[in-house]
């Protein structure tokens, strides 16, 4: 039996309609090169993506849309803000 050079076994390949790669693989996996030229090439499926489940960040909040839960804190934040306002001014605080 006479060696193959790599361009002999690639014409051979395209020849079949197989592509050179697969036929180097299978007779690196130890097929003979009748089987790797002649055995039909397996087609595989296109992957599908999987769904995502849960947005990585959550969706923007249009204003005046906000949640009860941040309207409630806001509304914490400016009563302490002027409460703090009004002491200072009427020099409760840092006197």
């Amino acid at each position: 039996m006479t060696k193959l050079k790599r361009g002999d076994i690639a014409e051979m390949a395209r020849a079949k309609g197989v592509n050179p790669n697969t036929v180097y693989n299978r007779r690196h996996a130890g097929w003979s090169m009748e089987d790797a030229l002649n055995k039909p090439v397996r087609l595989r499926k296109p992957r599908k993506k999987p769904a995502n489940k849960k947005p990585a960040q959550p969706p923007l909040v249009a204003p005046g849309k906000e949640s009860p839960a941040f309207a409630a804190g806001f509304a914490i934040f400016v009563c302490a803000s002027l409460i703090a306002y009004l002491l200072i001014t009427e020099g409760y605080l840092f006197q």
